[in-house]
């Protein structure tokens, strides 16, 4: 039975369907009525699309519909527009524009199937179109934006051309467009831009513009300088905390303690009198108070008499999860995703039988900027200033409180100080706008303490698994064999969200809980996937990479263990199960050679190689370890290949690489989110501990030549890296480490 695609993605679109309004794909939105919105939003200019406008000054202005969280979108779309229309990168200025049904992100709401073409194609660009789902997340922005944002370059570039031909009175074959000019090559005549802009907005787009050949590309496959850097380095740039309007108020919460846990009562009279209190708000999960500095809030609500009521869930505990989790692996069936004909014969029937159970902790997101909201509720409209990655749940979430209409909803999309999935959710914004009707008239900046963001998050999942493989007497797999119990980020996400019953996530069919395990590239033999749910009042979020996190580390350390016992080097063991997957076979030798794997190591010293693909792209890492003969481990050195197809600026894929690693490693040394007696133990970054420069090893990285379509980047090199660790753990000392994070496991971290 093959895996069933209800995809976090579908599902989310699925959700956007019910919310209304209307949208189509960019193939439908180059008409000028589709330019009116952007026109009048942000920077003025005139728009020759619903993405182009050309300021009198001749800047070109941008609207990038993703949410610029550090991962360089804004650059990256921006190369794309500069090729096609031919003008410099310094040239165009970017902005986020309106929330509106022609941004839909068609890959994420239909999780990758928009290449497909025919009915599918039809049906993603009229049935996603139903709702503007406009968000960042599945490192899907390159991937949908690839051919869309040159498409939209190129309209713009020959409705510029057409313009200049009428006032020549000339064939257009005579034009030429170059650094942000139209030249007659008869005359050498020119005319910018800006001056053919008015006239240009009134020509009729083509429907299918022409596009550069790949080869002729001057912008992109560059390491072009990021559009954001520069005012992230004088300070100019806004995250969300940064906002500050006139007459502002600030709002803190204290949350319910306990995990499904419930609000009582609360002693407003008790702080009514404390220095610049204004008003106490109940809201969804815990009670605000509003004063007139973020300070005086929060000395006001850490004051404030509450009670709650832990609703049967104050003798919840991680242990006790994770004991539950083990005897479901071991006593009961599970769901199956996917089972191959023949795979209990050849399990019954192997040479050799390999088995290994692996677990790893619940995780937060820790976000460098703390959860905030500001909002302004007045003349029966509502403002927003936030950085998010779903700005349309913003707007569902606002309407939703207030009962105020979506088209009398603004929201400012800020820089994000980090994202990775948290920056997804709305209860911030569902609290905002409570306390917002409370103080309407006056805006108010809502902001979650560094300890009620890690104590209040969506976390990833705690998951155990238990693996099993047949080997044939050649050691080469006859039968494989996973499953997994965690709960389902899909449900949990759907229910929280308040998304109608008839959509709410099935845990059967959430494809998350075995991403990454089902359908693999390597020749496994018959092969069997199961998986259990579990429903705990805990909430569980998308993490940086989701699915493929946990189970890379449990797929990829189980492999070593097959190889291991089957006698055989780790690397070559994995080549040979790749014959059928080529490119994945290349990234893997691509790694190995630029580690000089098989070369003698020092004493203590070891490597570990990790495959896998997520998201569009394909990676490979090996780390290179010593462990001290007193448990000292030190990660030295780690070698990255990915191929994410066609690149469109190397250095952001570099960055991104690096930083996937750097969050993969801070759970892979540290990370855990532990719940005793109902509540969440960890607090703040002092027991949360990250990769910090100390830590941190050099990391030499490689982007695999590629013609392929773009794959994503944000997150794939964060699931290989705790495999290539604990792999090479085991290369340099014998331990085999099956459970996270190594500071468990008596392996102190140099």
């Amino acid at each position: 039975m093959g895996i069933m695609k209800t995809t976090r993605r579908v599902f989310l679109i699925g959700g956007a369907v019910v919310g209304g309004g209307m949208a189509l794909g960019y193939g439908f939105l180059r008409d000028k009525p589709g330019t009116a919105g952007f026109e009048n939003y942000g920077e003025k200019g005139t728009a020759l699309n619903a993405w182009v406008k050309i300021t009198p000054d001749e800047q070109v202005v941008l609207a990038v519909p993703r949410s610029e969280m550090g991962q360089g979108v804004y650059t990256s779309m921006a190369q794309l527009i500069a090729e096609e229309l031919e003008v410099a990168l310094d040239e165009i200025k970017v902005e986020h524009p309106d929330i509106n049904a022609k941004y839909t992100n068609y890959y994420l709401g239909s999780g990758g199937a928009q290449g497909d073409g025919g009915a599918v194609k039809w049906i993603l660009e009229r049935g996603a179109a139903l709702a503007p789902y406009v968000g960042t997340g599945g490192s899907s922005t390159v991937k949908d934006g690839y051919r869309t944002m040159r498409v939209v370059g190129a309209s713009a570039r020959e409705m510029l051309m057409a313009a200049a031909a009428e006032k020549w009175g000339v064939d257009r074959s005579a034009l030429k467009a170059e650094n942000g000019t139209i030249i007659n090559t008869k005359t050498d005549e020119h005319l910018t831009y800006g001056a053919l802009a008015v006239a240009a907005s009134e020509q009729k787009p083509i429907a299918s513009p022409p596009l550069k050949d790949p080869k002729d590309f001057k912008v992109v496959g560059t390491s072009a300088a990021r559009v954001d850097v520069p005012e992230k380095v004088d300070g100019t740039a806004q995250f969300g905390i940064d906002v500050q309007l006139p007459d502002m108020l600030y709002a803190t919460v204290k949350h319910v303690p306990y995990c499904g846990g419930k609000l009582v009562s609360f002693d407003s009279d008790a702080i009514k009198d404390m220095p610049g209190v204004e008003k106490v708000v109940e809201v969804p999960g815990g009670v605000a108070v509003v004063a007139t500095s973020y300070w005086r809030a929060k000395k006001a609500v850490d004051a404030l008499p509450v009670s709650y009521d832990d609703c049967g869930n104050g003798g919840l505990n991680s242990q006790a999860v994770m004991a539950d989790f083990r005897s479901a692996l071991e006593n009961e069936e599970g769901f199956n995703r996917q089972l191959e004909e023949g795979f209990d014969a050849a399990i019954a029937g192997a040479s050799k039988t390999v088995e290994a159970s692996y677990e790893v902790p619940y995780l937060a997101h820790a976000c460098m900027e703390p959860m905030n909201c500001t909002m302004q509720i007045k003349d029966g409209r509502a403002e927003v200033w936030i950085g998010h990655q779903a700005p349309v749940l913003v707007h569902w979430a606002v309407a939703e409180v207030t009962g105020i209409k979506s088209e009398n909803i603004d929201v400012h999309v800020m820089y994000l100080g980090g994202g990775f999935g948290r920056r997804a959710e709305r209860d911030v914004v569902v609290q905002t706008a409570h306390v917002a009707k409370a103080v309407e008239g006056r805006p108010v900046k809502f902001v979650w303490s560094r300890e009620q963001d890690m104590q209040n998050g969506q976390y990833r999942p705690q998951t155990a698994a238990k693996m099993k493989a047949g080997l044939a007497e050649d050691g080469k797999p006859a039968a494989f064999q996973a499953k997994v119990a965690l709960q389902s980020v899909a449900t949990s996400f759907s229910r929280r969200n308040n998304m109608p019953s008839f959509l709410q996530a099935q845990p059967e069919t959430d494809d998350m809980m075995v991403e990454g395990l089902a359908h693999q590239p390597y020749d496994l033999g018959a092969v069997r996937i199961d998986q259990i749910a579990r429903e705990l009042p805990v909430e569980v979020g998308n993490w940086r990479s989701v699915g493929h996190s946990q189970n890379a580390f449990f797929k990829e350390s189980f492999i070593d263990e097959m190889a291991i016992a089957a006698g055989q080097d780790p690397f070559a063991y994995r080549r040979e199960m790749l014959t059928d997957a080529p490119r994945f076979r290349a990234v893997l030798e691509k790694a190995a050679e630029m580690s000089n794997w098989g070369t003698p190591l020092g004493p203590n010293q070891g490597r570990g190689i990790a495959l896998q693909e997520s998201f569009g792209s394909i990676v490979a890492e090996v780390a290179h370890v010593t462990v001290g003969e007193d448990g000292s481990l030190s990660i030295d050195e780690v070698f990255c290949a990915m191929d994410c197809g066609v690149t469109v600026n190397p250095d952001t894929v570099k960055a991104q690489i690096d930083s996937g690693i750097v969050y993969g490693l801070s759970a892979v040394l540290f990370g855990e989110i532990s719940i005793e007696n109902g509540q969440v133990y960890q607090q703040n970054f002092p027991d949360y501990e990250m990769v910090r420069l100390s830590t941190m090893p050099k990391v030499t990285s490689f982007i695999m030549p590629s013609a392929e379509k773009p794959g994503g980047v944000g997150e794939p090199s964060t699931p290989p890296i705790a495999p290539a660790v604990t792999n090479a753990i085991y290369d340099a000392s014998g331990k085999r480490v099956r459970r996270l994070p190594l500071v468990k496991e008596n392996l102190r971290v140099a």
